[in-house]
């Protein structure tokens, strides 16, 4: 048996359970079921859900993270499902011809559903620094005439020091691209090759719980990064989904 689950609610204490058992004649046909009874416990319940050698021991050994009093608001069934981040398109904005030009792009995953980006690009004009970088956010049901624009996010200070800060879920981009991108960033050809998005980095930054309204959804991401005289440098856009993937 397998289920995943979340609590929203922290509970300092189980005050009651309460079981009730259905009978029914021929599996799941509800028109044989008979209604048998409800049994009842109420006393020492926290204890007694994680005594060892239970009929439900199995249950709750499978259960991560454990189940304790107090209830934190995380739960999920061991082994059961991974959030996974999978991109279906990569490419330079198609309106603008920035400095830092996109030559070519590709998309591959692996066994366990992991993405990865690869690309070729030419740095033709020298930054000095990086003055902005704006993330516009679509939100897409299920086709492009379904999208919705979310929202820009902007930031302005100590970014060439933040691009290459360590355990930051673009973290994998930086360290697999080559030559490594470092303010000021030289001339050029850039290659990317088999970057992938840290999930546990993500989840970190975020929290499990924000990523989850992320799911059923589409959602394509523009970059746009200004340089040292506030002129458009880098212009590219993703487009990514979260999933659930089994582990394996």
């Amino acid at each position: 048996m397998s289920a995943e689950f979340y609590n929203h609610k922290v509970v300092n204490k189980f005050s009651k359970m309460e079981l009730t058992i259905t009978k029914c004649l021929d599996a799941v046909s509800y028109n044989t079921c008979e209604y048998e009874g409800t049994h009842k416990f109420s006393v020492g319940l926290c204890q007694l859900i994680t005594a060892q050698n239970m009929p439900w021991s199995s249950f709750l050994t499978n259960l991560q993270p454990p189940v304790r009093c107090p209830f934190q608001t995380v739960c999920a069934a061991k082994g059961q499902s991974r959030l996974l981040l999978q991109f279906d398109a990569f490419q330079g904005c198609k309106d603008e011809q920035p400095p830092f030009a996109f030559l070519n792009s590709s998309i591959s995953r692996s066994k366990q559903g992991v993405s990865y980006l690869s690309g070729e690009f030419y740095n033709n004009k020298l930054l000095k620094t990086f003055t902005k970088i704006q993330l516009a956010l679509t939100k897409c049901v299920d086709a492009t005439h379904t999208c919705e624009y979310e929202g820009t996010y902007k930031f302005s200070v100590g970014l060439c020091q933040l691009l290459v800060t360590a355990n930051m879920p673009w973290t994998n981009f930086m360290t697999s691209l080559q030559p490594p991108l470092r303010c000021p960033l030289q001339t050029g050809a850039y290659s990317l090759k088999n970057a992938s998005v840290d999930m546990n980095s993500v989840t970190k930054f975020a929290g499990a719980s924000a990523l989850e309204k992320y799911l059923g959804s589409t959602y394509t991401t523009e970059v746009r990064c200004f340089n040292e005289k506030n002129d458009l440098h880098v212009c590219f856009f993703v487009t990514w989904s979260f999933v659930r993937s089994r582990n394996r």
